[in-house]
């Protein structure tokens, strides 16, 4: 019993310090007044795979994707990843409901298009 509930606390703990980010690594138009394309909401929090969680397994993911001039993100395309394939699918699904600045070039919205990302999963230490 007092090794179930260990575990139990153990996964607690390491849970709280998974963490996902998401880098804009290339493609982004010179726009007006050096304006940044900048995501601005991700929801939900993609989830970290249970196995490779419970394991400490860290990886990455590196999309390919389309902004439109409302924000939103269409034409996701997974360009490539390391080193599982579990990653892909949260990667896909965190991305696709992120919304971005609308991206402005001679005062007017448009699309940025070949917008390269790189989701990273990662687990720090709790201590």
């Amino acid at each position: 019993m007092k090794l179930a509930i260990y575990t139990l606390v153990f996964i607690f703990l390491l849970s709280s310090c998974a963490t996902v980010e998401v880098l804009p690594i290339g493609n982004v138009p010179k726009l007006d007044n050096d304006v940044k394309l900048e995501r601005i909401t991700y929801d939900p929090a993609p989830e970290y795979p249970k196995d490779l969680f419970r394991s400490g397994q860290e990886g990455w993911v590196q999309l390919k994707v389309d902004v439109t001039v409302l924000g939103a993100i269409e034409n996701i395309r997974v360009m490539d990843y390391s080193p599982y394939p579990q990653f892909i699918k949260p990667a896909i699904s965190m991305v696709s409901k992120s919304t971005y600045t609308p991206v402005v070039k001679s005062g007017n919205p448009i699309k940025v298009k070949d917008h390269v990302l790189l989701v990273t999963f990662l687990i720090e230490p709790n201590i």
